[in-house]
């Protein structure tokens, strides 16, 4: 998770707080399994700089569960959608 330090120093948006929050809901939905809070908490403001954050989570190799790419791709793809969702509603 080095790279998220240093992304977070280089002005990207994402606050070093914000990206560690992540990674610690990330960790604990591999073991409690709740979506919808780990979206909720991750993505509730519908905030597009965690992507990323949770894309490097997924691909880390200091985490060792197998599924976190497809975590992260389903929390990525709802996340997706709402924004899609709220296009739609302006249009």
């Amino acid at each position: 998770m080095h790279n998220l330090s240093e992304r977070s120093r280089s002005g990207s948006g994402i606050e070093p707080d914000s990206s560690l929050q992540v990674v610690e809901v990330m960790d604990k939905l591999v073991c409690d399994g709740n979506m919808d809070d780990a979206y909720n908490s991750i993505f509730g403001n519908l905030n597009i700089n965690m992507v990323p954050v949770v894309c490097e989570w997924a691909c880390t190799s200091k985490r060792f569960n197998p599924y976190r790419p497809y975590i992260a791709a389903t929390l990525i793809s709802r996340f997706n959608s709402e924004l899609i969702n709220i296009q739609k509603k302006v249009e």
